[in-house]
């Protein structure tokens, strides 16, 4: 499951860098998330306080990357292949 929520919400964070903000804080807030995310696989005992912290941040990227694609709309930088 976290194999899944990893390559779906991957996805969605290369869409909104690649296409239209460039930005890389909601990277750096989702992978955060999902290494908390997989660290509560590994301590079960801590599970419950690494899954909330984990949740947020990954909601968080994605509210941000949602956010960044709507202020930028379309970005263009060197790196910007079409």
């Amino acid at each position: 499951m976290i194999v899944l929520a990893f390559g779906i919400g991957s996805y969605a964070m290369y869409h909104g860098y690649k296409k239209h903000h460039h930005r890389l804080q909601p990277w750096l807030l989702f992978s955060a998330g999902i290494a908390l995310l997989t660290l509560k696989q590994v301590f079960l005992t801590l599970e419950f306080w690494l899954l909330i912290p984990a949740v947020l941040l990954i909601i968080g990227a994605h509210i941000q990357n949602h956010r960044s694609c709507r202020v930028h709309n379309h970005a263009h930088h060197d790196d910007c292949d079409h």
